[in-house]
């Protein structure tokens, strides 16, 4: 009994120089397509790495980047906040002067108190409601915040509101029996 093997070595080399150029051809067109050098290990090692170490960073930029929207959006409402505060204050001076003047009957004074009431009551309440995001900004609670911008951990800003609630500031009443003399 006689076995043949036919083999052909040509046909060999040429399959195997073909799967060769697929492969390249396939690599050439991954790099083209999604514009990228280093795809593996195998193409640039250290490349790779820094490549991979600069995605993080720019990653972590990313973030930092919307952690300082964030803080600056709750300081904008902090700033609008104190803003109407400050409105407030002088309301209450300008009520103040009015009601220093003698001219003014003891229902004028009484009515020009309410008032000054109501805008202590007014700023009060704006330091007590004042938060972004269920963290109050304005009542002396936000303190010792950090925002952290970059890849690096000392890469933070510092943030701290101080009380600015109507007995902090100093927006709180006298009750007098007395008279006033200059």
């Amino acid at each position: 009994m006689a076995v043949k093997i036919n083999f052909n070595a040509e046909a060999a080399k040429t399959h195997t120089a073909l799967i060769q150029n697929e492969r390249a051809m396939g690599r050439s067109l991954l790099r083209l397509s999604t514009g990228l050098r280093i795809l593996s290990a195998a193409d640039d090692s250290a490349g790779l790495f820094i490549a991979d170490m600069l995605g993080t960073v720019a990653s972590a930029l990313e973030q930092g980047n919307r952690n300082i929207q964030t803080g600056i959006s709750a300081l904008q409402i902090a700033e609008t906040s104190v803003g109407q505060i400050y409105t407030k204050l002088q309301e209450i001076y300008v009520r103040a002067q009015s009601a220093a003047n003698d001219i003014n009957d003891p229902n004028a004074r009484q009515a020009l108190q309410q008032e000054i009431r109501n805008f202590v009551d007014a700023i009060q309440k704006i330091g007590t409601d004042t938060e972004y995001n269920g963290i109050k900004l304005l009542d002396g609670t936000f303190k010792d915040k950090y925002i952290h911008y970059g890849p690096r951990m000392e890469q933070t800003v510092y943030v701290s509101i101080s009380d600015i609630r109507a007995q902090s500031i100093g927006a709180h009443m006298l009750v007098t029996a007395g008279t006033a003399s200059s």
